[in-house]
């Protein structure tokens, strides 16, 4: 009875003082012997909570095996998981046929084609990423600069207030202009028509007080038109400016609404490729212009 105490001690004594090496070697023989269950205890102990190998081909080794006892019995997920953590620490490692059995073998397959798809699409995440950081700083340090010519301001019709960017004053010179010139014009023509162009004698007495006061209504009318040319002119050399600075509201909205979307999500092609800066002429001058490919 002593004796077998004694034993039985040195057995257990001996269990403990197994070393992970060994325990990973009971774990083949388990492994080989399609002892499923041994091998995914002894394999999970070396595992579970901390990782108890010093060498990577034995840490890789024993994740390939506990995955494949995982497969074994039934238990696919976990399986796969293993497998994914064995493919992490060595993507180019795989089962070997004489050890693992083919449906094993092939989940490992499966699982490492997996990992490739969310690798690239991980990969395709960070570029977008550093993309819109890089659109960004563009966004943050680009000057667009819009260049103005002198002569506009002599255009009729509130043209160097339209330049100036003083949309309402320019507006209403505009059509003050227009409505003065064009009532003077339409008398003129009118009394044309039917008077004669320097004919005193084809206007008859009756219709002399009549054409006098289209007479001065055109002159009054080509007055008022000309006045508010005259103002215009003087208005918009006084706000002149030969370049001015815009902000980043001259962008496109399309590109500014990019620059604020999820990088996760995945778009067609680069925005960085698709930005496009350089001269663009326009109906008031030259300027700067920032526009995108489709």
């Amino acid at each position: 009875m002593r004796r077998a105490l004694i034993a039985l001690f040195v057995l257990v004594a001996a269990t403990a003082n197994a070393s992970p090496t060994d325990e990973l070697d009971h774990a083949r023989t388990d492994f080989r012997a399609h002892d499923y269950e041994s091998a995914l205890k002894r394999l999970k102990d070396l595992l579970y909570p901390r990782e108890q190998l010093a060498l990577t081909s034995d840490l890789i080794e024993a994740r390939q095996m506990l995955g494949a006892c995982d497969f074994e019995v039934g238990r696919t997920e976990e399986a796969k998981n293993e497998f994914e953590k064995a493919l992490q620490i060595d993507p180019s490692t795989h089962l070997d046929p004489n050890f693992f059995t083919t449906g094993a073998q092939h989940l490992f397959d499966e699982t490492r084609a997996d990992l490739e798809v969310r690798r690239a699409k991980e990969a395709e995440v960070r570029k977008l990423q550093e993309e819109r950081e890089r659109l960004q700083k563009i966004r943050e340090n680009l000057v667009l600069v819009e260049s103005r010519h002198y002569y506009i301001n002599f255009l009729p019709f509130g043209a160097g207030q339209f330049q100036n960017g003083d949309q309402t004053k320019g507006y209403l010179l505009a059509g003050g202009q227009g409505l003065a010139l064009s009532g003077s014009v339409g008398i003129w023509l009118y009394l044309v028509s039917k008077y004669g162009v320097n004919c005193p004698y084809c206007v008859k007495l009756d219709d002399a007080d009549n054409v006098r006061l289209m007479q001065e209504a055109e002159v009054t009318l080509g007055a008022i038109g000309l006045g508010l040319y005259i103002y215009s002119v003087i208005d918009a050399v006084r706000n002149y400016k030969a370049q001015v600075r815009l902000d980043d509201s001259a962008l496109p909205p399309d590109l500014i609404r990019d620059l604020d979307k999820n990088p996760r999500k995945k778009q067609p092609t680069s925005f960085l490729h698709r930005l496009r800066v350089g001269p663009m002429a326009t109906s008031n001058g030259l300027g700067i212009g920032v526009g995108w490919e489709n």
